[in-house]
């Protein structure tokens, strides 16, 4: 799913006739599998929505209800209108254009100004392609991608190119601004109410906007692993009569694939295994691998290529899939560094902007991965840059991990599972119902917020609390999924009930004496980059930007994910030095 806009900001208006028509022109492209939904409203505007609009209750007909939104538009429709998708809306009476995307800017838009031009696309390829291939590649993201496994703010991997921030649109008449119209910060209150005491109207609030994003007579297909967020959504489907087609993946011995399988038997539902393990999978990991960092613009590595390919096969039976994507990070206290918050992101979050972290950043082993020394400019660059964040800022009102969620919604969802969420949508839809901004609403009024707990907590009991949420919601809608066991060795029935509580306590203990038992490789990253590194390190190393030479000295004080980043945007360059505009009707 790709737009491209080449706007004289001049004379915006120009782009008017396409966009209503919808035709393809050189200022004005689109790629999908599916058309875009094109409205004018009672006063002339022009509204273009690519991508995904769930239907809210009342509606039958995608037309009828964008032509309500455009007929009297507010950002605050934006945001409450379901589904991941872009907006482009051309207002007449302004001769202005406006372009958005939905709720925490899953969906990237990256511009850049040239002369009187602005160029706006939803991948970099084309603005590559429309600039004659003259852009100099950011050394600042590299730093910033290789130490906190993304850009923390509006950064790409070309200097002059932006990315539009999250709930943000950018508006554009003879002059190109961003316009803020959402900050995060507003769902954070200051006393949160207890869950105790609306865990009933909380988990019918969610029940009533989940089952929305069910399409009525289509098949589809719902992501059941061995965790929650997945069974929570299985739970109401099944509760609301709705028939899809399960699917996990995994090797054949991890928990997230053969306990769904076990479990779809006595809940009468089919179930689609993706084996990673397989020779069928392996063989095809370097082609999604590859895939998967061209549609996300380099901003995905390979190591997610099972994404890809699920995405790939689910795409010949259904345009649908849902996924409890966002869910667990709503409710649940960070505990872990890992490949969605980097060890250097907790530090950053920890120690503030201090001279200490400042010093330990410029000498971080993952920085040897880059050719060139870097200059101290950089690091002073990013720290000034980050002291203008919200999240970053003292406050008397906002705990740590408050600001830490700030950050979450303003950055993190749209930098780690944007990437994701982009490269499915060239072949089906991703629904999340968990990322649903009415219901986060209501939620985050609750200290079932992941935001009220305290910075990277551990304390077992306290971390529980983010479960509570599903075991009430599942014993409301599936008797069958409320006494079944997860991958975590107890069932949500344990959770509520006193008995249960034993269970539970043993489920912990056992996971803790087996960790050393668990699998290493459960997606087979390690066995699919085995088979695939050397096409990653034999490409051309372009402009010199990457050391790949004593990757295996770097191994002990750098995560595999950190060298994947790199191997990863040393392939895009060379796609995009290698590439001509394929872009089509």
């Amino acid at each position: 799913m790709n737009f491209f806009l080449k706007i004289n900001k001049l004379r915006v208006e120009d782009i008017c006739d396409s966009m209503k028509t919808g035709g393809q022109s050189n200022n004005f492209r689109f790629q999908h599998w599916e058309k875009p939904i094109i409205n004018e409203s009672k006063h002339g505007d022009i509204i273009l929505w690519l991508g995904d609009i769930v239907l809210p209750k009342g509606y039958i007909n995608k037309n009828e209800y964008i032509q309500k939104i455009n007929n009297d538009f507010t950002y605050k429709k934006i945001l409450e209108t379901k589904g991941i998708f872009y907006a482009i809306r051309f207002r007449r009476d302004t001769k202005s254009i406006e372009i958005m995307s939905s709720f925490c800017g899953i969906l990237p838009i990256y511009y850049i100004e040239k002369n009187d031009f602005l160029l706006i696309s939803s991948n970099l390829k084309y603005l590559f392609e429309n600039i004659n291939n003259k852009l100099e590649i950011s050394q600042r993201y590299l730093v910033e991608k290789l130490l906190f496994n993304y850009p923390l703010t509006h950064k790409t991997i070309f200097k002059n190119i932006k990315r539009l921030p999250a709930n943000s649109s950018l508006l554009v008449n003879k002059t190109a601004h961003v316009n803020k119209y959402y900050n995060s910060s507003s769902l954070i209150g200051t006393e949160a109410l207890k869950y105790k005491n609306v865990i009933n109207k909380l988990t019918d609030c969610f029940i009533d906007h989940a089952r929305q994003y069910y399409p009525s007579n289509e098949l589809f297909y719902l992501s059941f692993t061995s965790g929650f967020d997945g069974r929570t959504l299985l739970a109401i489907a099944i509760n609301e009569k709705f028939k899809p087609i399960t699917f996990s993946f995994g090797t054949k011995n991890y928990n997230d694939l053969y306990l769904p399988m076990a479990q779809v038997q006595k809940l009468n539902i089919t179930h689609k295994p993706f084996y990673l393990d397989s020779t069928n999978y392996l063989k095809s990991s370097l082609e999604f691998g590859k895939k998967l960092i061209e549609f996300s613009s380099g901003e995905a590595n390979f190591a997610r290529a099972h994404y890809c390919f699920a995405a790939n096969e689910l795409s010949k039976k259904s345009k649908y899939m849902i996924t409890g994507n966002f869910g667990s990070e709503l409710f649940r206290a960070f505990h872990n560094t890992g490949v969605v918050c980097s060890k250097w992101l907790y530090r950053l979050f920890l120690d503030g902007l201090s001279k200490k972290l400042f010093n330990e950043l410029k000498t971080a082993p993952e920085l040897k991965l880059i050719q060139d020394s870097i200059p101290n400019a950089i690091f002073e660059e990013i720290f000034d840059d980050l002291k203008e964040q919200e999240w970053m800022q003292k406050s008397k009102d906002l705990t740590l991990n408050q600001k830490f969620y700030i950050f979450v919604f303003d950055e993190m969802f749209r930098k780690y599972f944007g990437p994701e969420v982009t490269m499915q949508n060239n072949y089906l839809y991703n629904r999340t119902p968990f990322l649903d901004f009415s219901f986060i609403k209501e939620l985050y009024k609750t200290d079932l917020g992941g935001a009220y707990n305290n910075f990277f907590e551990n304390n077992l009991v306290k971390r529980f609390k983010g479960q509570v949420f599903y075991a009430y919601l599942i014993q409301k809608t599936s008797d069958l999924l409320y006494k079944m066991p997860t991958g975590k060795g107890y069932r949500p029935k344990d959770i509520l009930t006193l008995s249960g509580k034993m269970n539970l306590l043993l489920g912990v203990i056992k996971k803790k004496m087996l960790k050393a038992d668990q699998l290493l490789d459960p997606f087979a990253v390690n066995q699919a980059y085995l088979r695939n590194k050397h096409f990653y390190f034999n490409k051309k190393n372009i402009p010199n930007l990457f050391n790949f030479e004593n990757t295996e000295k770097l191994s002990p004080n750098i995560s595999t994910n950190t060298l994947y980043h790199a191997l990863s945007l040393n392939y895009y360059i060379n796609y995009l030095n290698d590439q001509e505009s394929v872009m089509s009707g």
